[in-house]
């Protein structure tokens, strides 16, 4: 097992792979946070469920700076710098990707299946994939949906396309929905505002 990069306001340190199932050992469940941009969100769920532990991840250490320092004293939350990692192979009851960007967007999208199949492994048996995703980027025109990598992939208002690419990384789709109902993150609140449409799917494992 390998070492984590725990971020606390500016401060990165390692943190173990031992240590990390230590701590999640101590909580009746877990929730990883997929990309979890400025980390405020995930907070918010900590401080209202302290008997589960939250994972906050996002490839960007600088992002989480404000809210890890803030939050450093919530026992049940830790963030940490990086992506799916194959050390946290069924490390959580539920995985959240909250309408993400680029690389992730296109990876949850269909576009990549190795990440597929990283996330579905961090899942526990029973776990499930809760995924939002901003229609509006795939609709808005087609120039617009291929700079940010969407070209080839299927829209997301469609099911059965995300149910067959999803099968495909040991993921059942369970539910589908469209709608204008974003969770409240900065960027969730901003497109509620604007009234844009957004696809929400959960998964869980299995075919």
């Amino acid at each position: 097992m390998g070492d984590f990069h725990r971020v606390i306001g500016k401060q990165i340190t390692l943190l173990s792979a031992e240590e990390l199932w230590q701590w999640r050992a101590s909580y009746a469940s877990a929730t990883i946070d997929l990309g979890c941009g400025d980390g405020k969100y995930i907070a918010t769920m900590a401080q209202k469920h302290p008997t589960t532990a939250f994972l906050a991840i996002e490839p960007v250490a600088e992002t989480l700076a404000e809210a890890s320092r803030k939050q450093r004293k919530l026992a049940n939350l830790i963030y940490l710098r990086g992506v799916a990692a194959p050390d946290l192979q069924g490390f959580a009851d539920r995985v959240w990707v909250i309408l993400p960007w680029g690389s992730l967007m296109v990876a949850v999208g269909g576009g990549d299946r190795a990440i597929l199949q990283a996330i579905a492994r961090m899942l526990a048996p029973s776990g499930v994939l809760e995924v939002w995703l901003n229609r509006t980027v795939y609709e808005a025109s087609e120039e617009y949906a291929a700079r940010q990598g969407l070209a080839t992939l299927p829209n997301p208002a469609d099911a059965d396309a995300l149910a067959r690419i999803y099968a495909e990384a040991g993921l059942r789709l369970r539910e589908h929905a469209i709608d204008s109902s974003f969770p409240p993150t900065r960027w969730g609140r901003q497109l509620g505002r604007q009234k844009r449409l957004g696809v929400r799917f959960t998964c869980v494992v299995g075919n």
